[in-house]
């Protein structure tokens, strides 16, 4: 009877022991888990953030785009800006090109200097300069 006693403890004790090793390792695995749970909220944030940036690159390509594209339109012979130089070469005042190709003061101002003839670019800028 004395040994079934023992063995029946022994049994307990490693049953026991048993019991603890498995609790050991499952407070082991929930923090594992813990950690991993934390880890993918990290990355879905990065995603997140990483989605919003690669939209916000694809909204400034398509504006890209649409500016090469107009640009090409603009290309053509009927760029206002270069109907602005053709008639600041012709002899047009800096209102005439203000008013008829809606040009600021600065952007007609600077068409005529650069492509308007010199002795209207001189009486342009004194006209300027009494304006002012």
């Amino acid at each position: 009877m004395n040994v079934l006693l023992l063995i029946s403890l022994g049994l307990t004790a490693i049953t026991g022991l048993l019991c603890m090793l498995m609790l050991a390792r499952m407070g082991a695995l929930q923090t594992l888990a813990q950690d991993l749970r934390e880890q993918l909220e990290r990355q879905a944030l990065l995603l997140s953030d990483m989605i919003q940036a690669d939209q916000h690159i694809q909204a400034r390509i398509n504006q890209l785009s649409i500016d090469v594209i107009h640009r090409e339109v603009y290309k053509g012979p009927e760029d206002r800006y270069q109907l602005a130089i053709k008639a600041a070469a012709d002899g047009e005042d800096l209102k005439g090109l203000m008013q008829t190709h809606g040009l600021s003061t600065d952007e007609a101002s600077l068409i005529l200097s650069l492509h308007g003839h010199p002795e209207k670019t001189a009486t342009t800028r004194q006209n300027q300069a009494v304006a002012s």
